[in-house]
């Protein structure tokens, strides 16, 4: 049987500023064609477009899980149009599994699973850590515009790279900086790195460059940085 790798894919990859990032998501879709003996389960986040929604909600409704709620259906839209250009190049699971229970179906049928949010209160990055441990896979590969985690906000003066961290460093960092709101970035909340430490999981942190992505995928040197067991 297929080894499962789960990917939680940045909301930065599929939305830019002018609109859905066709060039991103086609590089992406046809790499996870190439790999034909891994199965995936791909969380997609909402990026740009659910910040807009967030924000301009935010200033009528003040229910943090209406919010939470607008943002996953966000997530749920990005990964439909993901499923719907990857469906033309290999089977994929033909809906967006909104349970973990959904989800375990899902992944026994199917080699290729996309995915948002499941619930208010959790970023796509602990759902990706659920998922991952919902399907008992020993690997996530974290997808964004940043494929380094560093020892403070990388815009601050002095930040330094860390290629290589175990779990208690990740959730150290996730709790000095995660600011735990509707529609803002970090690079792994607190939720997500509290479960990948617990389960144990590998995380491989991965820019947008698909040969760096396709080197991740199959356990080889890249630039970005890993986070294992102490």
């Amino acid at each position: 049987m297929a080894s499962t790798i789960c990917i939680s894919l940045g909301g930065s990859g599929v939305i830019s500023n002018s609109g859905i990032n066709a060039r991103n998501v086609k590089k992406f879709v046809k790499e996870l064609s190439r790999q034909k003996a891994k199965k995936f389960v791909v969380v997609v986040g909402g990026g740009r477009m659910a910040r807009l929604y967030i924000n301009a909600a935010a200033k009528m409704i003040h229910d943090r899980n209406a919010l939470d709620e607008i943002g996953i259906q966000v997530t749920r839209a990005n990964a439909s149009m993901i499923k719907g250009v990857a469906q033309s190049s290999f089977k994929v699971y033909p809906g967006i599994p909104t349970t973990l229970w959904e989800l375990k179906s899902a992944h026994r049928s199917s080699r290729v699973v996309f995915m948002g949010g499941l619930r208010p209160g959790i970023t796509t990055d602990a759902v990706t850590a659920l998922a991952c441990n919902a399907v008992h896979c020993e690997l996530i590969i974290n997808l964004s515009s940043q494929p380094y985690v560093y020892d403070r906000p990388p815009l601050l003066s002095g930040a330094k790279r860390l290629p290589c961290i175990d779990h208690r460093t990740l959730l150290a960092l996730a709790q000095k900086y995660d600011k735990g709101k509707p529609g803002t970035h970090f690079i792994f909340d607190v939720t997500a790195s509290r479960i990948v430490m617990k389960s144990k999981v590998e995380v491989r942190f991965v820019g947008y460059k698909m040969n760096d992505f396709a080197k991740a995928v199959e356990g080889k040197k890249y630039g970005g940085t890993i986070v294992k067991s102490g």
